[in-house]
C-alpha cells in the first residue's frame, strides 16, 4: 500500500508540475477541480495524506496562478493580509483556550482518528 501512495502521490506532484509547465487556463481549471474533489474524498474517508497533499496543491497552484496580481500589490496589503491572518490563529487559540486546551491539542484532536 506505501508504495501505491508513493506512486499516486508522484503522479499527483506531476500534475502541479504540469500545471506550471503548461500554464493555460483549461489545464488550470481542470486541475484545480480534481484537487477539490480529492480534497473532499479526503476528508470524508479521514486520510491525512491526501488531506495534506490537496490542500498544499491548492495553495501552491492558486498562488501561482494569481502571481501577476500579487506581485503588483502594495506592501501594505501584505502587511493586512499577515494581520488577519495573525489575528485569526490568536483568536481561534484563545477560543480553544476557553474549553482548556490550546490550539494544537485541538487539531491533535481533530486528526487523531484520521490515518496516513
Amino acid at each position: 500500500e506505501i508504495s501505491s501512495q508513493t506512486i499516486f502521490i508522484l503522479d499527483f506532484i506531476g500534475l502541479i508540475f504540469d500545471v506550471i509547465y503548461f500554464y493555460t487556463l483549461s489545464n488550470t481549471v481542470f486541475v484545480l477541480a480534481v484537487t477539490a474533489v480529492i480534497l473532499i474524498i479526503s476528508f470524508t474517508k479521514k486520510s491525512r495524506i491526501w488531506f495534506f497533499c490537496s490542500s498544499s496543491a491548492l495553495v501552491i497552484i492558486t498562488v501561482y496562478s494569481m502571481k501577476n496580481y500579487i506581485t503588483s500589490l502594495n506592501w501594505w496589503a501584505y502587511l493586512f493580509i499577515a494581520g488577519l491572518t495573525l489575528i485569526s490563529v490568536a483568536s481561534a487559540n484563545e477560543y480553544c483556550k476557553k474549553s482548556g486546551k490550546n490550539i494544537k491539542i485541538k487539531l491533535s484532536e481533530i486528526f487523531s482518528d484520521w490515518k496516513w
